[in-house]
């Protein structure tokens, strides 16, 4: 086998996102990010991966770092090996996000965004990229979906742009910096009962769709009232729906219906804030998590 060679700096690659279906995607071998500011190449000696921050900074925000190896399996065999294990979830499912207003939103903001799309495993906001994260879904198919879904939604202001990472996984970090709403900036969601893809079954009970103004909502306490729902959304500090359309229950466990808003981008603020909020529960200890997702439904529904 070849002598593995140091990645150089390409010239070619650039701090802005790389346009899904274009060159610069997914399906590349990747180096190893880890943490401590160590920076070195695989040089016939330990392999050492270098500070992420620190390739951001040198090399832009699409860059890559560590050993250059001769292909996919290699790779994936190396992250394994040095750090990644077999539970960091599909290799080559990093998505950048672009464009965040880092002043409104958060890790948990995000994951209730992307979650109907794909499970997310991790995400973490860029301290030397403001306005930037990178998230980590499980299945290079959740990632394809929030690119087609989520590309260019306005959301407080900013327009939303996503392209695929050239990290191949997202590594857990022990001491992440404070968002100004003072939450971390990295939180892992493994194994969490809020995603919504964990097996077949789950997974094609999700109709995905881009953001709109309607909303449909599920898993609300049985016979749920409006002002309980309303409640929700003021309790995360978000306004609420004009408007809120009961259907009638499929069963006596819980309730679901359509919530109006004014447009699709209030819709989406109000989303990323409530999703997977808690409710009361009537008939016991164990609260309600209220699931939200965007509808096709028009908006005079």
């Amino acid at each position: 086998m070849a002598k593995p060679q140091p990645l150089l700096a390409d010239p070619t690659m650039s701090t802005v996102p790389v346009p899904f279906g274009m060159a610069g995607g997914g399906g590349r071998p990747m180096g190893m990010q880890g943490s401590g500011g160590a920076d070195y190449s695989f040089m016939g000696g330990h392999p050492e991966a270098f500070d992420y921050e620190r390739a951001m900074e040198r090399f832009g925000a699409s860059s890559q770092g560590g050993p250059l190896l001769g292909g996919y399996d290699a790779n994936f065999a190396m992250n394994a090996a040095f750090g990644g294990g077999m539970n960091q979830g599909a290799p080559d499912c990093v998505l950048m996000v672009y464009g965040i207003n880092t002043q409104k939103m958060n890790c948990q903001r995000l994951f209730n965004l992307f979650c109907l799309y794909g499970n997310v495993l991790r995400v973490r906001f860029l301290k030397s990229k403001e306005g930037s994260a990178m998230v980590q879904m499980s299945d290079r198919e959740g990632c394809e979906r929030v690119i087609r879904m989520v590309s260019n939604t306005k959301l407080y202001g900013n327009k939303i742009q996503l392209s695929f990472s050239k990290q191949t996984y997202l590594q857990d970090i022990g001491n992440p910096h404070q968002l100004p709403d003072g939450s971390l900036a990295y939180q892992n969601y493994t194994g969490s009962k809020n995603n919504r893809y964990n097996g077949p079954d789950a997974a094609n009970k999700n109709r995905a769709q881009p953001p709109s103004a309607v909303q449909y909502f599920f898993n609300a306490p049985p016979n749920v009232q409006e002002s309980v729902l309303l409640m929700a959304f003021a309790e995360a500090n978000v306004n609420g729906p004009e408007k809120v359309t009961l259907f009638p229950p499929k069963s006596e466990k819980s309730s679901r219906g359509l919530l109006h808003f004014t447009d699709a981008e209030s819709s989406t603020e109000a989303l990323v804030c409530a999703n997977n909020s808690k409710l009361p529960n009537p008939n016991g200890k164990a609260p309600y998590v209220l699931k939200l997702c965007f509808s096709n439904a028009s908006k005079d529904f």
